[in-house]
């Protein structure tokens, strides 16, 4: 157990460093900390976070490659893994 504890915890320390990469260079524009406060303003409903952010297109998910890397994207458009493909 305790070799697990020691993964989780580097996980959530790699994470926490992306996330503070991501504010540092977006000026507190992207990173996962920004999207957790709009998730939480839209009443964690992925959906309303999707079309706030851009990642949903005429209520359909879109595709990575439909995405657009640059700074102004919406506000919490990035960091994103994507799992959008797919979606319905």
């Amino acid at each position: 157990m305790h070799c697990c504890t020691n993964v989780i915890c580097q996980h959530c320390q790699d994470i926490s460093k992306i996330n503070e990469l991501w504010l540092k260079y977006s000026n507190r524009r992207f990173g996962f900390s920004v999207q957790r406060q709009i998730w939480l303003k839209l009443d964690c409903d992925w959906i309303k976070v999707g079309d706030r952010i851009g990642w949903r297109l005429n209520n359909c998910w879109k595709e990575y490659s439909e995405l657009l890397f640059i700074i102004n994207s919406p506000e919490g458009a990035f960091t994103t893994f994507w799992g959008g493909e797919g979606r319905s």
